[in-house]
């Protein structure tokens, strides 16, 4: 479903294919609705994380809408993954709490403390269905013991509009991350469509890829 927005907007369809268009374009107007309610929570999360001055910046498919890398309508979101300083990980997690955010899994302890294996809290949902993760690093224990890109994407985070995201930069090197070691066995088209985006974007993508590469081995 989160792939109709691509679909839609980079494929051509003949009349035979009308009713399957059709339910493309219902599917994106559910998508956009959600979109927007995302849209909408990620500018309330921000306000209130920064009035705690939390040190916090968005990743991967909000943060490239957010500064514009896609056009509207296309990249849709399952969630909204935001990054830590990891000493603040129970304050952003109890502010969540207070805007009506709990446990996905009601069965999860309620408290902004374990991660166990993990490299983010469990999912947090809204009851507008809105989803949330909030990471203390952005790579996996079990692909890197320390994080090469953490320090970076907090340290170089970029303010619009009070909404804090990575540089252009580092949201190249957690999209390579993700497509080729995180998400490697799902063999997810979105990183190339995303890689493709960024390559138009800027204009020092290829200087900068050898860069990227070499950040995550």
């Amino acid at each position: 479903n989160f792939l109709s927005g691509f679909i839609c907007e980079y494929l051509s369809f003949d009349k035979s294919l009308e009713g399957f268009k059709e339910r493309l374009i219902n599917i994106n107007t559910g998508l956009l609705v959600r979109d927007m309610l995302m849209r909408h929570c990620l500018v309330k999360v921000s306000k209130i994380f920064n009035e705690h001055e939390i040190n916090f910046v968005i990743l991967k498919g909000m943060a490239m809408n957010h500064i514009g890398i896609y056009e509207k309508n296309i990249r849709f979101c399952r969630d909204i993954d935001i990054l830590i300083n990891r000493g603040q990980i129970e304050l952003a997690y109890s502010l969540l709490v207070d805007l009506g955010f709990e446990y996905f899994d009601k069965k999860t302890k309620n408290c902004g403390k374990y991660f166990y294996d993990m490299h983010h809290l469990p999912p947090l949902i809204n009851d507008e269905g809105v989803i949330i993760e909030l990471h203390k690093r952005v790579t996996k224990k079990s692909i890197f013991k320390t994080c090469p890109i953490t320090k970076t994407l907090l340290d170089k985070k970029i303010n619009i509009d009070g909404i804090y995201v990575p540089c252009i930069k580092d949201i190249t090197t957690h999209v390579i991350y993700h497509g080729m070691l995180h998400d490697k066995s799902k063999q997810d088209p979105q990183f190339l469509y995303d890689l493709l985006k960024l390559k138009n974007y800027d204009k020092n993508f290829k200087e900068n890829l050898k860069e990227n590469l070499s950040k995550i081995g």
